[in-house]
């Protein structure tokens, strides 16, 4: 237990998901799941849905430097797949994550630069980041 009474998880930095079956009007305990579970310390968490399918991005420090992790669920957020992490070669920030039907897109800045990645199968796979400040004349 921690200072405050609370599990030794409860203080660190990570990233929850509580999933209620009933909109949580029933007073029943949520399901709580840690799906950032990783050594190092995950902030800034982002979410979006379609549909049954749950899209979070967050910012996460284990590889020494901040990089972004996204996860998604297709059944409500009962489970979650493996994570997939955008490596920018920066230390990035400012996740963003839209979704709609079968395309999910993910934004975020490193080191000043905006960068892109696109799915269009729900999440299972992405496109190579793109570098959206590198283009001329485009800032």
């Amino acid at each position: 237990m921690n200072p405050r009474g609370l599990p030794e998880w409860a203080s660190a930095m990570i990233v929850l998901v509580l999933i209620s079956s009933e909109s949580g009007m029933s007073g029943a305990v949520p399901l709580t799941t840690n799906i950032s579970n990783t050594s190092g310390e995950s902030i800034d968490p982002v979410i979006a849905t379609s549909g049954s399918n749950i899209y979070i991005a967050w910012v996460d420090d284990t590889s020494g430097d901040n990089d972004i992790v996204f996860i998604k669920s297709d059944d409500g957020g009962e489970n979650f797949g493996d994570q997939i992490p955008f490596d920018d070669e920066g230390d990035s920030t400012t996740p963003r994550v839209t979704a709609s039907e079968s395309n999910v897109y993910v934004v975020w800045t490193a080191s000043d630069d905006i960068f892109f990645a696109a799915s269009n199968d729900t999440g299972a796979t992405f496109s190579e980041p793109i570098n959206l400040s590198s283009n001329p004349g485009v800032r």
